[in-house]
């Protein structure tokens, strides 16, 4: 693809055109489509030939015809079209990964290059072992998530008094578009929600002199997890993180010491792996998307739409954000400021990289953290022994008003129109239809 475009961009130079983007694609999408179907056809004709050593090309057939589906999406020039012929491309990374791992090529994404593709090494480790387990990738990335799905909502028990709030809060979060929406799509979310609510529940136990060595462990290993699980998860829990150990500053210099290693053992561990397998600290993602150098203020500006995207489809989420920095941020406790602290940074670095092209998806863990910073406060409606009631009449006045709500969501067919101009889909509209639960059943 790269000699590609250097030739598409050679030929141009010699033409001396002076061409728009929008027409240096085209020229890019028909070379490609020219190769795709090129290559396809030879693979097809060592196929029907035996190929060089009489052994058949496997799957040669299926790469025609997937080949054909992306000429006409690209001739059709919409750029839906592409998603439309692959529906499970929202896991086809972490899919392709866990089944090369599985076949004893790798973690990685062809069998003949060492290339980390996911962002999520944790994630993928125990989607690998969900996989082999049950012999379906679907239903591995589809029960793991379900799975910490529960655990998150079952450890927010921890944050909240009365079970009123707790049930407050998870109608909050299955109110939420983002955490529904991400709840089983396959990606990291539910791990990473479950991780940083292990990791406030640790921060914010009580702690005595004597225990400070064996909960900076604890508090240490969730954070080395979180990012293993992913790396800018580091925006929201370094901050309390720090301020803990500073705040444990005159604890014995050693065993703190030991602790925190014993707890960063995950996130070094797989990061001389990364080093050593890879020949990178990071996956290639980050070095593709973080590395670019676009045009001044492109980036800002495509973060601020990011939030306004979500604050349009999904108000509840910002919602709460807003409610729980404000609440930590104000309050007089040295912990909520410092998580609030950790939702600041790491909203920031959301707007900073220009968010994302899944509408909410990086907001779910700051999310869960905005639910800790308002149970610790003295909020009324928090802190009432009320009947648990009030929390469903609450969550229904909310799902019956707000058009935005998951349940009231009309799911529309979204790639047979065109992608919006901030670039930003509601991944439901454009995976649903091949990637339901009913859709893998009549497969």
């Amino acid at each position: 693809v790269l000699h590609l475009v250097e030739q598409a961009g050679a030929d141009l130079e010699e033409l001396d055109l002076q061409v728009s983007g929008d027409v240096a694609r085209r020229v890019v999408d028909e070379l490609l489509a020219e190769a795709v179907e090129e290559t396809v056809e030879e693979d097809v004709r060592d196929d029907r030939e035996g190929g060089a050593e009489g052994a058949p090309v496997a799957g040669a057939e299926d790469r025609l015809a997937e080949g054909e589906a992306l000429q006409r999406g690209r001739q059709r020039d919409q750029p839906g079209a592409v998603s439309a012929a692959r529906p499970h491309a929202v896991t086809s990374r972490l899919g392709c990964s866990v089944e090369q791992l599985l076949a004893g090529h790798g973690p990685r994404w062809n069998p003949h290059e060492r290339a980390q593709v996911f962002t999520h090494p944790l994630w993928f480790l125990l989607v690998s072992v969900a996989r082999a387990l049950l012999r379906d990738m679907y239903l591995a990335a589809l029960a793991t998530s379900l799975a910490f799905v529960l655990a998150t909502v079952w450890r927010l028990r921890r944050f909240f008094v009365t079970e009123a709030a707790w049930l407050l809060a998870v109608g909050a979060l299955l109110s939420s578009k983002a955490f529904v929406d991400f709840a089983a799509s396959g990606l990291e979310n539910p791990l990473s929600a479950l991780l940083v609510a292990v990791f406030l529940t640790v921060l914010g136990s009580p702690c005595e002199a004597a225990d400070v060595p064996r909960k900076a462990t604890r508090l240490t290993l969730a954070f080395g997890l979180a990012l293993t699980c992913r790396h800018d998860l580091a925006t929201l829990l370094a901050a309390p993180w720090a301020w803990w150990l500073l705040r444990h500053r005159d604890a014995p210099r050693a065993p703190l010491v030991r602790a925190v290693l014993v707890g960063l053992g995950p996130i070094v561990a797989w990061t001389v792996f990364s080093v050593v397998y890879y020949g990178f600290p990071f996956p290639n993602t980050a070095y593709a998307k973080l590395m670019a150098v676009p045009p001044d203020g492109l980036l800002w500006s495509q973060g601020a739409a990011y939030f306004r995207d979500s604050l349009q489809r999904d108000p509840l989420t910002l919602a709460v954000l807003a409610a729980g920095l404000a609440v930590g941020a104000a309050g007089r406790d040295a912990a909520g400021r410092a998580v609030a602290a950790g939702v600041a940074c790491n909203l920031l670095y959301v707007l900073r990289i220009g968010g994302d092209f899944m509408s909410g998806r990086f907001f779910t863990s700051a999310l869960v953290a905005s639910l800790w910073l308002l149970a610790r406060s003295s909020w009324p409606l928090l802190r009432a022994r009320s009947s648990p009631f009030v929390a469903v009449a609450l969550l229904a006045a909310y799902n019956l008003l707000a058009p935005g709500a998951p349940w009231r969501r009309v799911r529309v067919d979204a790639t047979q129109g065109a992608i919006p101009g901030n670039r930003i889909v509601d991944e439901i509209t454009w995976y649903y239809q091949g990637s339901s639960l009913p859709d893998w059943a009549r497969r």
